[in-house]
């Protein structure tokens, strides 16, 4: 009898262990993710810019944010009020050297003109973007949203690729 109860508590210990053990999985990849989006972020945010380009909000984002499937992307964009062409803001931002999120060998980038204080692209269908900060406003005429963007990696344990 004795023998019994020791071999149930092992085999309850066993299972204790077995579940921190992938519950501990997922919470360190799902940490391991935050921190390479904010290394991949803070290239973006913390990029030279010509005086004459005033950042208004800063906005970053991982998980499956396009397509079909399960894939992990890492998105980071700042929103800036500038009287410079939306081509002058794109040859700037393609002159920058971008480290990809994890092991590709490039990042995307974009510029998009803004008409909304909601941001349209191609790389986020999977989530509302809304700069706060200018809700209130009526002429984005100046307003210019500069994205970098690298995805496609495998989801592996984190569920915001899933």
């Amino acid at each position: 009898m004795k023998i019994i109860k020791n071999i149930n508590s092992m085999i309850w210990i066993f299972q204790v262990v077995i579940i921190c053990f992938i519950i501990g999985l997922f919470l360190l990849i799902f940490n391991y993710n935050n921190f390479v989006l904010s290394k991949f972020s803070s290239q973006l945010f913390k990029m030279d810019l010509p005086k004459d380009i005033c950042v208004i909000e800063r906005y970053k984002v991982r998980g499956k944010l396009n397509g079909n499937g399960n894939g992990m992307d890492f998105f980071a964009c700042i929103l800036v009020k500038t009287e410079r062409s939306q081509k002058e803001l794109c040859n700037y931002l393609s002159n920058q050297e971008f480290s990809p999120a994890k092991n590709h060998k490039s990042v995307e980038t974009e510029v998009i003109k803004l008409w909304s204080n909601r941001l349209e692209t191609k790389y986020v269908e999977h989530e509302d973007i809304v700069f706060e900060t200018i809700k209130n406003e009526v002429d984005f005429d100046d307003y210019y949203v500069l994205i970098i963007y690298d995805g496609g990696y495998s989801a592996d344990f984190d569920i915001l690729g899933h």
